[in-house]
């Protein structure tokens, strides 16, 4: 006798294939979502511009095009970008004091984070961007603090002690801060945990070694050192190994900040005169250096854009996926439909 019935493998079949799919769709979607590398937003920096008599906040694209300016009151230096590339921090010179703002990435909504007689400046966001790494002189000395987003929770990380400890730099996962010290003499690179225990000098050099900043994949970190007579940018892996000059020229190069790819850094040098820096961008092999402003122009900082994989466009696993399973639903609706099956 021959009966419609529904093959009793096809329940298994079913599920294992589900499954499978389940498991590649996640590492495909996974990959794609990766925050590195991620794309190059504009660059913020400081500059004085014609007629301006001090420092205000601009950004621009990555060639140097498209310059907007984002302050107009007062004194506004050293941009900061948040992870998702939304906000920037920054400090602004009130009453002969620095005081932390951030802003939306157009420069609306400034909002003043610190207050009080003491410097707060150079702020870092952690990648989440519910913190804010900063230095302040509140206790004498030059410390690292920590605060939430909306300036609350103030917490020291580094020591009220003799030393200056400064320009905090979060880590890409969130879980280390990297900062520059005298305690041990001279200037050298630092790295903390994110909760201020662990601090371990990873330079230790007999020269200065200032302004850290971590590489977008976490592996290596970038800083400024005068060990070969000027002030250069260098790189070095986050254990302080295999540290190598980047930058060779007499004039004084500072703030080095990484493209969110990971392929360049940008800079400011003082080549053309003492107040005249320019920003430049370089390959990590030091090569095809470019000058990007012609202004007094400095402390650059590069914002990230995440790359996310776009819903109109299918990855060839993906697609594989997908032709699979509708050669799997043809199989199970001839099934269903009536095809006779031997008993």
């Amino acid at each position: 006798m021959r009966l419609l019935r529904k093959p009793p493998w096809l329940l298994g079949l079913v599920m294992v294939s589900l499954i499978a799919a389940i498991i590649l769709l996640s590492i495909s979607i996974s990959s794609a979502n990766a925050a590195f590398p991620g794309s190059n937003g504009r660059i913020a920096f400081s500059s004085v511009r014609p007629g301006k008599a001090t420092f205000d906040i601009y950004s621009m694209d990555p060639d140097g095009s498209n310059v907007t300016r984002l302050t107009t009151t007062n004194a506004n230096s050293a941009p900061a970008w948040s992870a998702d590339g939304t906000k920037i921090a920054f400090h602004r010179l009130l009453s002969g004091q620095l005081q932390v703002f951030v802003m939306d990435a157009d420069g609306s909504n400034q909002t003043q984070l610190t207050f009080g007689n003491p410097n707060n400046f150079n702020a870092a966001w952690s990648p989440d961007g519910t913190k804010l790494a900063f230095t302040s002189t509140r206790n004498g000395d030059q410390q690292i603090f920590v605060m939430d987003a909306d300036g609350s929770n103030q917490t020291a990380l580094t020591p009220d002690d003799s030393a200056n400890d400064a320009r905090p730099s979060w880590s890409p996962d969130g879980t280390r801060i990297a900062f520059h010290s005298n305690r041990d003499g001279d200037n050298e690179i630092y790295i903390m945990n994110a909760d201020g225990t662990g601090q371990t000098n990873i330079t230790n050099s007999l020269r200065s070694d200032t302004q850290a900043d971590f590489s977008p994949d976490g592996t290596q970190v970038t800083f400024v050192s005068n060990r070969d007579g000027n002030q250069e940018v260098y790189i070095m892996d986050v254990d302080g190994k295999h540290q190598r000059r980047i930058t060779v020229n007499p004039a004084q190069e500072a703030s080095p900040s990484w493209s969110p790819d990971g392929t360049k850094l940008v800079y400011d040098s003082d080549r053309d005169g003492a107040t005249s820096e320019k920003i430049f961008t370089i390959d990590l092999d030091g090569k095809n250096e470019t000058q990007l402003t012609t202004f007094r122009d400095v402390a650059p900082d590069w914002q990230a854009i995440t790359v996310v994989a776009r819903s109109d466009t299918a990855s060839p696993l993906v697609e594989f996926i997908r032709e699979g399973f509708q050669s799997l639903r043809q199989s199970i609706d001839r099934v269903f439909a009536g095809q006779e099956v031997s008993s």
